[in-house]
């Protein structure tokens, strides 16, 4: 069987023990603090960004250079691999992928490289990466898993709660007075990233209302997928939040397989703020 590795970037979130198993290659993003730059993950982490933050510190994010993925390819190839499949966050989100998508034109091997835009991110993007190690193990083609991934993702999101309306603020999600009236309310966002397209759903003051939309919303898609889907959690330092979504899911949703996920990476941290927490979702296939 030809020999496959997987390239994708820092913000997947990826556990270190399933990286060495499947010997995957990640990439960081990088994380600019009043323009200094971090690697995502490697020489910045969730409580150095937040502290930026909090300090007024100019903190803004940037894709890696194509000449940091061609050095990744060339390492995937001088370790044996027959191809490289590299995943990456969605194009609406960072320009990562036209990074990849550069350094494969320039590379040797080009057409044994395959550049694939998730327009996923993290907890989500993770989900549809194990689809295709699940297909990379059944002995499929790069370009089946491709499509493999490619047929998940419409029926996979993420649902997220954030504390404050700020980051929202920050992404230019909503009004500066928006967010300062919903912040002295005290409002819960619950906000739905799915399709490359991030939509507020619903402001909550009420935590117990926030728990039981989720617990709603999941069991929306439950029926709708006749009980197979996989849930998986995250949070930013929001261990006792996403414990307790973790229970009122379980209570909810029974017979559904619910994960608990890394916590949310540096780079996305930026945009979610502490006491976020989040719920992703994948169709479960034959």
């Amino acid at each position: 069987m030809k020999k496959i590795r997987f390239i994708i970037d820092s913000t997947f979130g990826i556990a270190p023990e399933y990286l060495e198993k499947y010997q995957i290659l990640v990439n960081p993003l990088n994380v600019i603090v009043d323009g200094v730059s971090y690697l995502d993950g490697v020489e910045i982490q969730v409580k150095d960004v937040m502290e930026y933050v909090a300090q007024g510190k100019k903190v803004t994010t940037s894709q890696p250079s194509p000449g940091s993925y061609k050095l990744l390819y060339d390492r995937a190839f001088n370790e044996g691999a027959d191809y490289v499949i590299c995943l990456t966050i969605s194009s609406l989100l960072s320009g990562t992928v036209h990074s990849a998508a550069t350094a494969r034109e320039m590379h040797s091997r080009k057409e044994d490289i395959f550049v694939h835009d998730t327009l996923a991110v993290n907890i989500e993007a993770a989900m549809l990466l194990e689809t295709g190690i699940e297909a990379m193990e059944q002995g499929k083609h790069p370009a089946e898993i491709i499509e493999i991934i490619k047929k998940n993702k419409p029926e996979s999101g993420v649902l997220l709660n954030l504390v404050t309306l700020d980051n929202l603020l920050y992404s230019g999600r909503v009004s500066r007075m928006k967010a300062f009236i919903g912040n002295l309310l005290h409002v819960k966002p619950v906000v739905l990233y799915k399709d490359a397209k991030v939509m507020i759903l619903k402001k909550f003051r009420s935590e117990k209302k926030v728990y039981h939309y989720f617990v709603e919303y999941c069991q929306h898609l439950q029926k709708k997928h006749q009980g197979r889907i996989r849930l998986r959690l995250s949070h930013v330092n929001a261990i006792d939040r996403v414990n307790r979504l973790y229970e009122v899911l379980s209570e909810g949703l029974p017979g559904v397989k619910i994960e608990m996920g890394m916590e949310i990476t540096p780079l996305m941290a930026i945009y979610i703020a502490y006491g976020g927490i989040a719920v992703a979702w994948i169709f479960e296939r034959d």
